[in-house]
């Protein structure tokens, strides 16, 4: 069974704590224009939020994200 699709790995091809410092320094931003501008925005809305932070939670340890 494939498993469902996760964030992209910022830095080192595991979901861990470099990867929550990506998103703590856009944190509340919500004035995004794509991915490069807010590396912190996973879900690609436009804005860096709890969404955000959900996303981050529920794929930390994940070792198998692009």
């Amino acid at each position: 069974r494939q498993r469902q699709m996760c964030i992209r790995d910022r830095s080192n091809g595991v979901v861990d704590e470099s990867d929550l410092s990506v998103l703590a320094v856009d944190f509340g931003r919500a004035n995004c224009i794509d991915s490069s501008d807010c590396p912190g925005d996973f879900n690609s809305d436009k804005d860096v939020d709890g969404k955000n932070l959900s996303t981050f939670m529920a794929d930390f340890g994940r070792t198998d994200c692009p």
